[in-house]
């Protein structure tokens, strides 16, 4: 049996949820005045249709309140680990641990409550048992710093290690207000992000290294966007690769391309509001990046407030993104009896979250837009008593890279003979009402439909490639009518199956009371080679190409063993040599006594 010398577990779990990653760092989300919500409990609520339909409906395992000290206007940021367990969350000031106590009671960390993001939280890179908060100033009081959280101190609730260092000097424009960060693709690093105000404006993005904070690079936007004003929320798209900016009070809205690899925007278009007063808040992508949402906030139209909704493909690519604005994007109505809505964040579950701040005669609110990923059957619910506590402007700001597709296992294994097992997991989610089954792609031509889709259920499949080489396996999850359900995601993992060593081994017949020598031939170069005088002894008899039988004595099939490891470290297994030892035609010839030694 061809085998890798390096035994790896075969097994890989995918989630095939309303969205999302096989981790749970987002499960918990601390906001708004003392509001808390995680998705470890769930619970149906009903809604009221503020789109999509008149009256109300039962929304299936929604998250369920938890108690939370902490009060944000605005900027606040959580995270958890990826079991779901909460473990920090903040509103740019004040740092709270899991027991939700306060961690830095004599200092304050640098972030304001009264900015759209106070800052964000992520593991220091190289360093599993560290955290990273970014926090900036009000505005544009240009200060920027982070904070370190050692995960090992108070008996694992975590301790600050150092509190507000400096980011290096070099950035352009007066940063504050709107800040984020996403992984980089080196599955290490991570980009911080911070647009600079001023004549001109800028992107400004860091290189946050298991070795430090590399100096930052400015990118400078289109247009300008005022000193000392508010602005609204900056967010990467899930696949890493665009980006959107709010200014709220300028209401400019900037979007464009970003390169995850190399760390540079691109492509900047924007548009201007065409209302007046402050527009453009909160902003977010879809799961796939496809659709682009934004939130009209205060302006001269105090009496109705707006959802804008882009296809953002067409926004982009379009001539001429003003006008796309004012003529094709999406425009729903938000009566004045509810919220004003602001913050928008996409959930552990794939809905999206509004909050809804009481403006003028508009009560808080707190809304969710059931099917993001359905441009043209968009349902939006208001959540009438929905949290313990009470929304403001404000939704927890999370890195990027938690929204990633992620699938986990063995990508790299020998061509054998082996059926390995792949198990998905189906779990609660977005369009999980409709799902009658999944559809297995394992990139050869084998397609598996599975219809065993009960919420909790594994389906496990047995699969062995024939043929070395590089495949995908995909999963999509169907309806019954055969459409795929895109809000559940799509599943991909790349798989390298390696080729194994080749080679012939040659022998000549043993005649008793001689040796001969076994050669491995026709193999490549860089090969290691092994001899063995059976198949369980640890300790090999010889090594290299060649190796000798030694005498044998008594005629039949002595076997021996070759294992052959190639350069990408794939092995042969023990290969039996059989060696034929025969007498070679020299039979026994009696002698006679008369003609012994001495004869005379």
């Amino acid at each position: 049996m061809i085998k890798k010398i390096i035994l790896i577990t075969s097994v890989f779990i995918f989630l095939c949820t309303g969205a999302i990653q096989a981790q749970r760092e987002t499960y918990n989300w601390m906001f708004g005045d003392k509001a808390g919500l995680t998705w470890n409990t769930t619970r149906d609520f009903t809604g009221t249709y503020v789109y999509g339909g008149t009256g109300t409906a039962v929304l299936k395992d929604m998250p369920s309140n938890i108690a939370s000290p902490l009060t944000a206007t605005q900027g606040c940021f959580t995270l958890s680990d990826r079991k779901g367990r909460l473990l920090l969350f903040s509103n740019g000031c004040k740092l709270y641990n899991a027991d939700k106590a306060l961690m830095n009671p004599a200092a304050d960390m640098v972030g304001n409550i009264d900015n759209a993001q106070s800052g964000i939280l992520f593991p220091y890179p190289g360093n599993p048992d560290k955290y990273v908060a970014v926090t900036t100033g009000r505005w544009s009081n240009d200060i920027l710093g982070y904070t370190v959280i050692d995960m090992k101190g108070s008996s694992g609730l975590g301790s600050i290690e150092s509190i507000n260092n400096s980011f290096p000097a070099g950035y352009k424009g007066k940063v504050g207000s709107s800040i984020t960060s996403i992984k980089h693709t080196n599955d290490v690093d991570y980009w911080v992000i911070a647009p600079g105000k001023g004549n001109p404006s800028y992107i400004n993005i860091w290189r946050f290294t298991p070795d430090g904070i590399e100096p930052p690079r400015s990118f400078q936007l289109p247009a300008n966007v005022t000193e000392n004003a508010a602005n609204g929320y900056f967010k990467i798209s899930p696949d890493g690769k665009h980006f959107v900016w709010g200014t709220f009070s300028d209401s400019k809205l900037f979007f464009g391309d970003f390169d995850n690899a190399a760390g540079t925007f691109s492509n900047i278009r924007h548009i201007t509001s065409s209302a007046g007063g402050n527009e453009f808040y909160g902003v977010e992508f879809s799961m796939s990046g496809k659709y682009m949402y934004v939130t009209k906030t205060a302006s001269a139209l105090v009496s109705e407030f707006f959802l804008y909704v882009f296809d953002f493909d067409a926004l982009i690519s379009s001539s001429n993104p003003q006008n796309y604005y004012l003529t094709q994007m999406k425009r729903i109505s938000f009566p004045s009896t509810s919220g004003m809505p602001a913050a928008l964040q996409l959930g552990p579950d794939g809905r999206m979250y509004i909050s809804g701040y009481p403006y003028a005669s508009s009560p808080a609110s707190f809304f969710v837009i059931e099917n993001p990923e359905q441009y043209d059957n968009l349902k939006i619910y208001r959540l009438d008593n929905f949290l313990n506590g009470s929304p403001y402007f404000g939704l927890p700001s999370f890195a990027a890279s938690w929204f990633e597709l992620e699938i986990g296992g063995e990508t790299e294994f020998c061509l054998d003979d082996m059926e390995r097992e792949y198990t998905l997991v189906i779990s609660k989610g977005v369009g999980s009402g409709q799902l009658a089954y999944t559809q297995w792609d394992f990139g050869d031509g084998t397609l598996i439909k599975d219809y065993e889709v009960a919420d909790g259920n594994i389906q496990s499949h047995m699969h062995a490639y024939s043929t070395a080489g590089d495949y995908t396996i995909t999963v999509t999850c169907h309806s019954s009518n055969d459409d795929e359900i895109t809000a559940m995601g799509r599943q991909t993992l790349a798989v390298t199956v390696l080729e194994p060593p080749s080679f012939t081994v040659s022998v000549n017949a043993v005649c008793v009371g001689t040796s001969e020598t076994m050669t491995v031939e026709n193999a490549a170069g860089g090969m290691t080679i092994n001899w063995y005088a059976d198949a369980v002894s640890a300790t090999p008899i010889g090594t290299g190409r060649e190796c000798t039988t030694g005498i044998q004595n008594t005629e039949g099939v002595v076997t021996f063993y070759v294992e052959v490891v190639n350069a990408l470290g794939c092995s042969s297994g023990r290969v039996p040599v059989n060696v034929n030892v025969t007498s070679c035609g020299f039979g026994f010839i009696p002698v006679n006594p008369h003609l012994r030694g001495n004869y005379k």
